[in-house]
């Protein structure tokens, strides 16, 4: 959560259990779990793409804001009661 608080580029990795708001949000890139060759290629191809990495720290920071930020987690839990 931390690198989308403060809108940050990641490569992570995607396993059986991932939640599909990771896929469809665009706020990370996702590796298939064990796939050593494709996590380094997105890190390097991340790395040499300074929009990507600028679109992927705005799409980070955006989803925190609208679905984990502690003001709107708050807020849901409240409006179910």
């Amino acid at each position: 959560m931390a690198v989308l608080a403060h809108g940050k580029p990641a490569v992570t990795t995607s396993g059986f259990l991932t939640e599909p708001v990771w896929q469809s949000s665009g706020s990370v890139v996702m590796v298939p779990t064990g796939n050593h060759d494709k996590m380094i290629g997105s890190v390097e191809s991340l790395l040499a793409d300074e929009a990507g990495r600028r679109r992927l720290a705005t799409n980070a920071k955006s989803l925190y804001d609208t679905r984990f930020d502690l003001r709107n987690v708050i807020g849901q839990l409240r409006n179910q009661g």
